[in-house]
């Protein structure tokens, strides 16, 4: 809970510094501004609301090579002599190069 409110906190905060475009009186006021956005009640009340955690990441694990393998395209590309314009990718998950076809 601590993360989402130090990130809410700084999005407010830069929020209403450009809202009301304060330059240097604004620095002297910017520790009153992220108190007050700490202290205030409806601030605080919708911030779980609107905060939702991201997932954490977890890598695919490679068994051997071609037991997981990728196609890609990618296109359209400036039409080549033979009439393409899309290139096709084939690639294994444990190999680092592909192959075009």
């Amino acid at each position: 809970m601590a993360l989402a409110s130090t990130h809410f906190v700084k999005a407010s905060v830069a929020t209403i510094m450009n809202t009301f475009q304060i330059d240097i009186i604004g620095q002297i006021l910017k520790n009153d501004i992220i108190k007050w956005i700490h202290e205030c009640q409806g601030l605080n009340l919708c911030k779980s609301e609107s905060y939702i955690p991201k997932a954490e990441l977890y890598p695919i694990k490679c068994t051997e090579p071609f037991s997981r393998s990728h196609i890609d395209f990618t296109g359209p590309l400036p039409i080549i002599k033979r009439g393409n314009k899309y290139i096709r990718f084939f690639t294994s998950e444990v190999r680092k190069n592909f192959i075009m076809c």
